[in-house]
């Protein structure tokens, strides 16, 4: 039961720091873009997985070449150079349950 409100914990913290990023936008030049994309894209590359079913470089790396530019300035502030392993793995989770798989509702 504790691993559950742990997780809990940190999904309401990755939302709420989701909520942050959206509303400090980065800047719109496109070269700050570019770099930024690759700095991020980098940092994805040095993520280290969990366990070999872990997509989180995966799926974050999806979401920042292909959302609208909006979007993906948004991710760009999530997924920096000193973003922690863990910190990356619950936004991909919460992503992933969030938006990637439907609900049965």
């Amino acid at each position: 039961m504790a691993d559950d409100d742990d997780f809990e914990d940190a999904l309401i913290s990755s939302i709420s720091s989701l909520s942050d990023a959206i509303s400090a936008e980065p800047p719109s030049d496109p070269d700050l873009i570019k770099t930024a994309t690759k700095i991020s894209l980098r940092r994805l590359e040095n993520y280290i997985p969990r366990k070999a079913s872990d997509d989180t470089a995966k799926v974050l790396g999806a979401f920042i070449n292909h959302l609208p530019l909006h979007g993906q300035k948004v991710m760009l502030r999530l997924v920096q150079e000193d973003t922690p392993d863990n910190r990356l793995y619950d936004i991909a989770l919460h992503f992933t349950t969030a938006i990637l798989i439907p609900s049965n509702d």
